[in-house]
């Protein structure tokens, strides 16, 4: 018997930091944002608490096209640059 966990989702909102609790391994997050005009955006993913200690999260970038633009994965902090954004994106 397999009972599988559905995604978080959300909006995240330039600036403002949001907390995501994922109760099972596997589990996955599903969030977006837009952007008004082209920029160049910077993601920071931390204040990890994963256990088992060691595990790791993987956060993949894709566009409005469904292109996958950026991944990171790290089991404390990470940070990229999503640069010349122009329509919603799904993180």
């Amino acid at each position: 018997f397999v009972t599988l966990s559905q995604s978080v989702t959300g909006t995240l909102t330039q600036d403002v930091p949001t907390t995501i609790n994922l109760a099972s391994p596997g589990q996955n997050a599903v969030l977006s944002f837009s952007v008004a005009t082209p920029q160049t955006l910077a993601m920071k993913v931390g204040s990890m608490n994963l256990l088992p200690a060691g595990s790791s999260v993987t956060v993949r970038v894709f566009n409005a096209a469904n292109s996958q633009i950026a991944t990171v994965a790290s089991s404390t902090t990470a940070s990229f640059t999503l640069p010349n954004l122009a329509a919603e994106i799904t993180p």
